[in-house]
């Protein structure tokens, strides 16, 4: 919701307000009168556009129809009643507004408005998809935050997002470090085998051979034949630094520049991811 209607709404509404609390309230002082009309309209305000998320025309026309109450010059006992049924009224008819308002939309654009959250969703996905299947928060949102994607996503809608899709089933979060999630309709590689490599690699991004040997207890065959199907299955690319080979998992790597100059991240959304 945009600021300014929201700062319209309250100032039409205080006047509204105003108006009625003068009518039926006229032996209270002139400040109390203002004060009361400008604190009611705030929260009236407030309730309509966050909590009901009612649009700002409606509002527009419920101030309007207070004032032509007003107007019809009513008994205070009527007047009182007509108020409040003008607010019952304009509260039954937000679902319709709304309802109105996206078939404007469609047909201006062509089509309907698209959920603004299906769209995050859409983006995890794909990030997801990048991964391999097994990606961290801060991969994930990184990810979804690329330039070419275009809106920027908050951390706290990606974090909500991420939270809808585990109570869904799509995901499930593991208990390592990272806020590590995996997507097992992605990943062809759901065992708990995999799941101890990733744990293993969560507070660096990376493991070799003698992690998994040493950390895991494997045999070396068996540890190669993990990090060869991390790599077959796109989840984890290796390359040889120092003389040995490290396998770093895609969706675990700790650095990523698609944001770090084109957005401001606080030092709680960091802790956060």
């Amino acid at each position: 919701m945009k600021r300014d209607e929201v700062l319209a709404d309250a100032a039409f509404g205080s006047v509204a307000l105003g108006m009625l609390y003068s009518s039926t309230l006229s032996n209270l002082p002139l400040y109390q009168i203002v004060a009361f009309a400008i604190g009611s309209a705030i929260v009236l305000t407030a309730f309509r556009h966050w909590v009901v998320e009612m649009p700002f025309s409606l509002a527009i026309l419920t101030n309007l129809g207070l004032w032509a109450v007003f107007l019809s010059g009513l008994p205070p006992t009527s007047y009182m009643l007509a108020v409040v049924l003008v607010l019952v009224v304009s509260f039954a008819l937000t679902p319709s507004f709304k309802a109105l308002g996206r078939l404007q939309r469609a047909l201006l654009e062509g089509e309907e408005a698209k959920d603004p959250s299906s769209d995050v969703a859409e983006r995890v996905y794909k990030a997801a998809r990048n991964s391999g299947g097994i990606s961290s928060m801060a991969n994930i949102f990184q990810e979804i935050n690329r330039p070419e994607l275009g809106k920027f996503v908050s951390l706290k809608d990606c974090g909500r997002t991420l939270k809808e899709l585990v109570e869904l089933g799509e995901a499930y979060k593991l208990s390592a470090e990272g806020n590590i999630y995996v997507f097992p309709g992605i990943t062809a590689l759901n065992d708990p085998l995999t799941r101890s490599i990733i744990e293993l690699a969560a507070g660096t991004g990376t493991v070799t051979l003698e992690d998994l040997i040493l950390r895991l207890k494997l045999t070396p065959e068996v540890a190669q034949n993990a990090l060869n199907r991390l790599e077959q299955f796109g989840i984890a690319v290796s390359h040889v630094q120092d003389g040995a080979r490290l396998y770093k998992v895609k969706g675990l790597a700790k650095h990523y520049a698609y944001t770090e100059n084109t957005t401001k991240i606080t030092s709680e959304e960091r802790i956060l991811a």
